[in-house]
């Protein structure tokens, strides 16, 4: 009784708070301090490849079945593995050590394709060029065993021939690399599937002549958090019981569509996409003679030159509003300011490594890094489902395009990357996953 008359009469003497004249600024704010974490422990997790120890685009398949107790954290994940260099001189990896992945899919443990790139090493090069930083790219460099530049190809390092080089790269994908860094839930299985790339399509070395190399030791590393707090675990199943046993998470994926393009004329290339919300589209444009060349930067290195004027159509309306004319070099800036937009929208445009110099140049130009894209977002806030609806009503998209006279005879091969919205749902009551796009 004492103890309490004596802290009422301690809280009557704090002076009450008063109205203030303005807004606090963060830096007085002093009621408002860390967020005290949940006790857990992290460790540094390998997933070996289940599918053999040496690899090549004779035997191109990597599968990694990845499954914990715990939590893993996708989003710092790394994709490892040694190159060995058999050409007998040396050559650099085109874009990074992405280079050598034609194609990755996520799938769940009963086979079900949750999310799956085609001409992922393209995707790869093209995404780094347009959104990361200085900083980032120099630690992809790093990661690479580089340096890797990606604005000067032609000073690329080195791999020397008969050595091994072990590399580490990021995956470039929603379930990997979901919009709000959610960890993977407890329990929750899936497969990583690799499919290696032609060696004259993925690296480049100065002289003509084939490409030979081998992958080998390969393995997935990824962070797995143990959770210490049994309170933790009670919300989680009673947040899944409010939503059927289901926890959701989602982030941004592309479809690949191709196509291609010969003599200077207007060309409508169909674009195959059912999406519930389809956010943007990118197209690169590559000379189809050269895709397998082994001493040209196919996958970093792509031009506009061959265009004069293109847009697309989504759902019976052109986008943009307007076509859009392209002069190389020097009336491009239309065409830069799209794709601007397009990965602004994404909160990842960067333009420190995209030169005018670069984005301007010729057909042939081995720094030439240029493309095309659009925006279809409603709001560009990262909402979910703000983009095109083409799936319900099987709405068509396509892409117009009128090709300049620089294309000749040549055939130009047009990837379209369709920019789309993935939800991803794991069932805590049966370990079902599944994905929604």
């Amino acid at each position: 009784m004492e103890r309490q008359q004596n802290d009422t009469l301690a809280n009557a003497r704090m002076p009450a708070r008063a109205q203030m004249s303005g807004a606090v600024p963060a830096g007085l704010r002093y009621d408002i301090g860390q967020v005290e974490g949940l006790p857990a422990t992290r460790a540094m997790r390998r997933y070996y490849s289940s599918t053999g120890g040496a690899f090549s685009p004779a035997n191109p398949t990597i599968r990694f079945d990845v499954a914990s107790a715990n939590h893993l954290d996708l989003n710092s994940a790394l994709l490892c593995f040694s190159i060995t260099n058999g050409s007998g001189v040396a050559i650099k990896a085109d874009g990074g050590a992405a280079c050598c992945i034609e194609r990755l899919r996520v799938l769940s443990n009963q086979g079900q394709v949750l999310e799956s790139i085609d001409h992922y090493n393209l995707w790869a090069a093209t995404t780094s060029q347009f959104t990361a930083t200085q900083e980032e790219a120099n630690a992809l460099s790093i990661l690479a065993q580089g340096p890797i530049t990606i604005t000067d190809n032609t000073t690329a390092g080195e791999w020397e021939e008969d050595a091994v080089h072990p590399v580490s790269v990021p995956l470039k994908c929603a379930f990997f690399q979901n919009a709000s860094a959610k960890y993977l839930p407890a329990n929750c299985g899936f497969t990583l599937e690799l499919t290696l790339a032609a060696a004259n399509a993925a690296f480049v070395r100065g002289t003509g002549g084939d490409i030979i190399y081998t992958v080998t030791n390969a393995y997935l590393q990824v962070p797995d958090v143990q959770i210490n707090d049994p309170g933790f675990h009670a919300n989680l199943l009673a947040l899944a019981a409010e939503n059927d046993g289901l926890i959701s998470w989602s982030g941004l994926t592309a479809k690949t569509s191709f196509g291609s393009l010969q003599g200077a004329a207007n060309h409508t290339i169909h674009i195959n996409d059912r999406s519930r919300s389809l956010r943007g589209l990118m197209t690169v444009f590559r000379n189809n003679a050269v895709v397998a060349a082994s001493t040209v930067y196919s996958l970093s290195a792509k031009s506009i030159e061959v265009v004069s004027q293109w847009g697309y159509e989504v759902a019976g309306r052109p986008c943009p509003a307007q076509a859009v004319d392209v002069v190389v070099p020097r009336g491009t800036s239309a065409t830069y300011a799209q794709l601007m937009r397009l990965w602004s929208s994404t909160g990842s445009m960067n333009t420190g490594l995209v030169t005018r110099t670069a984005f301007d140049g010729a057909y042939a130009s081995a720094a030439a890094i240029a493309c095309i894209g659009c925006a279809l977002e409603s709001f560009e806030d990262g909402s979910l489902y703000s983009g095109i609806d083409t799936a319900s009503m099987a709405q068509p998209v396509s892409l117009r395009v009128t090709t300049a006279a620089a294309i000749g005879a040549t055939v130009v091969e047009a990837t379209t990357y369709a920019l789309c919205d993935i939800e991803f749902s794991f069932n805590i009551m049966d370990g079902s996953l599944n994905a929604s796009i």
